[in-house]
């Protein structure tokens, strides 16, 4: 309910113009929460939160939740994703730019066009720039995919390096399908081979492609369509003639 507001009235040195800014104050401050669940919605409006997850099909939706700092850390705060129970996604944030589980955002509301939601309310990250992140991961296996080139996709485990241990650390995510940029050429042919590799002449040698081998750190990306990609030059198996 939006409070009223006077024309005129005065009690000592508070007049009705000062009552006016307060409830002014008032109304906006239930705004900001109202605009969570789809009234009163707010543009501008901007909100710490941490990023909960992701939705299982629609990539681009994430679940979160406002937190506040405590001096210490981020505590969960009032709004969420979330307002009916049974859809954690009902005022997602999102992003076509990968957001990592946990990581703290400032996002700010939005109305979807052509009511993409319950109530055309989606909430969106405040980015500089669309740049897709890049982290280290472990191939831990590959999968043959493709014969002519030789193709792979590989399963992988995110990791971090440790300055303390001087050892790779692991994180949280993993998945079976990152691809490997050096294995999509058009180069492959009786003398040229991957990325480069040449021989003297047709008749000198065989060549062969090798996947890239398990243990391996790469840098690897996520495209905003959730595809993984790392680029990495392929051995090469040799047969003499």
């Amino acid at each position: 309910m939006t409070l009223p507001r006077f024309s005129s009235g005065q009690v000592g040195a508070l007049t009705f113009d000062t009552l006016n800014q307060v409830f002014e104050f008032v109304d906006q401050e239930r705004g900001k929460r109202d605009s969570a669940f789809g009234t009163n919605l707010k543009p501008n409006q901007v909100l710490v939160s941490r990023i909960l997850a992701r939705h299982p099909t629609l990539t681009t939706r994430y679940k979160w939740e406002e937190v506040a700092w405590n001096g210490l850390t981020y505590q969960p705060n009032a709004v969420r994703s979330s307002t009916w129970a049974g859809n954690e996604y009902k005022y997602p944030v999102v992003s076509e730019v990968a957001l990592d589980t946990g990581s703290i955002q400032s996002i700010h509301a939005h109305a979807a066009e052509g009511n993409q939601t319950d109530l055309g309310l989606v909430y969106v990250p405040m980015r500089s720039t669309p740049a897709s992140p890049v982290f280290s991961a472990k191939i831990t296996g590959a999968t043959l995919i493709a014969s002519n080139p030789l193709r792979w996709k590989y399963s992988w485990q995110e990791v971090k390096r440790s300055d303390i241990s001087d050892t790779w650390v692991v994180q949280a995510r993993s998945g079976p399908d990152a691809f490997n940029g050096c294995e999509w050429t058009g180069q492959d042919g009786p003398l040229v081979f991957g990325v480069g590799l040449t021989l003297q002449s047709a008749g000198f040698a065989s060549l062969v492609r090798q996947s890239i081998r398990t243990e391996v750190i790469v840098m690897m990306t996520e495209s905003p369509s959730g595809k993984f990609w790392f680029s990495v030059p392929n051995q090469f198996k040799a047969t003499c003639q």
